[in-house]
């Protein structure tokens, strides 16, 4: 293996900038795009590109090796090997507007997977794939994932209260999906 001299463990101040410039700056946290069309089953008369617009917040997905322990040897201690991956749902944040239109998408949406009567549809009909960018200062891609059969598992209560007289309504939905992908 490749040592590591101890120079190397401590950079200054100068090479860290120097990292930085080098690598573009630091990506902003505050700069990403949502794309996704809703299944053509709810679409309508809805303009997609609101629901990318009133999007205040999500995340990237992270992704955690699954592993099983077995033992290394007979009379020593178990080590852990890979087995999978799994990786936690995602939440978006959206404003809400006095027309609410971003929540009569995921009313609709919701009701379509599993009917009012309780009926479930196919997968199909229901899952979409949706972009997640990472933009620059610029608002040029830099990074970017799918997150590949995506579709609502929870759209959380929206709370009113007197006391809030300026604070906008925003909806948090959780969405789930198979499986997710970085793109180019």
């Amino acid at each position: 293996m490749d040592k590591i001299k101890g120079d190397d463990l401590m950079p200054s101040v100068n090479n860290l900038i120097s990292i930085i410039n080098d690598r573009k700056g630091l990506a902003p946290a505050n700069r990403y795009r949502v794309l996704f069309v809703p299944p053509l089953i709810i679409r309508g008369d809805y303009n997609i590109n609101h629901v990318d617009a009133l999007c205040e917040s999500t995340s990237l997905p992270g992704k955690q090796i699954t592993t099983v322990d077995a033992p290394l040897y007979a009379y020593r201690q178990s080590t852990k090997y890979p087995n999978g991956y799994t990786f936690e749902d995602i939440t978006f944040s959206f404003y809400l507007t006095n027309d609410f239109y971003i929540r009569k998408i995921f009313d609709r949406w919701l009701d379509q997977i599993v009917t009012p009567s309780y009926l479930i549809k196919y997968d199909k009909d229901y899952k979409v794939d949706i972009e997640i960018q990472q933009l620059d200062q610029n608002d040029k891609k830099i990074y970017a994932v799918r997150l590949i059969k995506a579709f609502p598992i929870t759209m959380n209560s929206n709370d009113l209260s007197n006391g809030a007289t300026s604070e906008p309504q925003k909806l948090s939905v959780t969405m789930t999906f198979e499986d997710w992908r970085p793109i180019q």
